[in-house]
């Protein structure tokens, strides 16, 4: 049997690395295409030639432009909607068209399922009329969309995109890596019935700099998250005190605007607020208050409020009162000590002398004058 060319495992290494790139270039695009506005994607081919697509709503019954498809419906409703998908380059293109779920991402973006992952939710209640469009340079096609809402639909909001995507890389590449390159339209579908919006504090903490001195001031750094714990889109502004003692304000930041966050979404941050006194306990307090956004039918949101606690102590003046401390409980001990010697010898002394007076002759004490026992009758 042949042995393995020695430089096998580096070439495999090469290709699993190149493989990742491609890989990573592939989901960006995803991510950056779904956008608000429907702007054209821009690929660059093998030959070196640019293509240059664009998907969005088709004309609204009113005639005004619009970046999203956006419906407020009853379980068991059929929705008919149109998507119009131009090619805004110099060749040919052939481009699939399917509808995928939209995903609640940790930052807050807006996202879909990757290619291979099929849709379970709004996605799936989404079907345009054809799979496949082919368009001659500068040619538009308006395709026909149907949203089918389940009788079962759960209550609240969901989100998906319309995509026209483009495959694109050679089978004999040596890496053997196509990339998918997607652009997408948002749609949005509220189901009524029981709608609970909520933006909750998930995650939040202090961290305090550590001026060393108590009249030196430090920074304080706080990390929060905030989630989207309903079943509604929301926007939201939240704010972030700083509070010592007795609930006194020693800092606090500026409004914390939240744009667009669907259910499960969630929003991260770290801020680091202005240097204060260290006040010994010191707490982070976040406020949110969730917004509803514009064309959404309004709901009220509850007020959300979070505390998060630590000691914020300077320890350097806390060392050097204990280690005074430390040293007048020494040297207290060590007089303490001192004291209880010379009692000790005071007293084995005062014992000495009693037992001398026991021991003298005839029970005489210590100093009696001789014959002194003669004036005894």
């Amino acid at each position: 049997m042949a042995s393995a060319h020695p430089r096998f495992p580096a070439l495999l290494r090469q290709r699993a690395r190149a493989a990742a790139r491609l890989g990573l270039l592939a989901v960006a695009a995803v991510i950056a295409a779904v956008v608000a506005v429907p702007a054209p994607a821009t690929a660059a081919d093998e030959e070196g030639d640019r293509v240059q697509w664009s998907i969005g709503p088709g004309e609204s019954l009113s005639g005004e432009p619009r970046t999203t498809i956006d419906y407020t419906v009853e379980p068991g409703m059929t929705v008919t909607e149109e998507v119009l998908v131009s090619n805004l380059g110099e060749e040919p293109l052939t481009l699939d068209l399917y509808a995928t779920d939209a995903l609640a991402t940790r930052d807050g973006t807006f996202t879909v399922l990757p290619a291979a992952e099929e849709p379970v939710a709004l996605g799936a209640w989404i079907t345009p009329a054809v799979d496949e469009v082919e368009l001659a340079p500068g040619e538009a096609a308006t395709v026909p969309i149907t949203i089918d809402i389940p009788a079962n639909a759960m209550p609240g909001d969901h989100a998906a995109g319309i995509l026209a995507a483009r495959t694109s890389g050679a089978a004999n590449d040596a890496t053997n890596v196509t990339v998918d390159q997607r652009v997408g339209t948002r749609v949005y579908i509220r189901v009524n019935g029981d709608l609970t919006p909520q933006l909750s504090v998930t995650d939040l903490s202090v961290r305090y700099g550590g001026a060393l001195w108590p009249f030196r001031r430090g920074p304080a750094t706080v990390d929060y998250e905030i989630t989207n714990t309903g079943n509604v889109r929301l926007a939201g502004s939240a704010t972030i005190a700083l509070q010592g003692p007795f609930g006194l304000r020693v800092g606090g930041s500026e409004p914390i605007e939240i744009a667009d966050l669907l259910p499960g979404g969630s929003v991260t941050g770290s801020l680091t607020l202005e240097p204060t006194f260290p006040p010994g306990r010191l707490s982070a307090v976040a406020d949110v208050d969730g917004l509803n956004l514009p064309g959404t039918v309004p709901v009220t949101v509850p007020h959300e409020r979070a505390t998060a606690t630590i000691w914020a102590v300077p320890w350097a003046a806390v060392g050097i009162l204990a280690l005074v401390v430390a040293t007048w409980w020494w040297r207290r001990r060590r007089l303490v000590r001192a004291l209880r010697a010379e009692r000790a010898r005071a007293d084995r002394a005062d014992r000495a002398v009693a037992a001398a007076a026991v021991a003298s002759p005839e029970g005489a004490s210590p100093g009696a004058a001789p014959g002194a026992d003669s004036l005894v009758p």
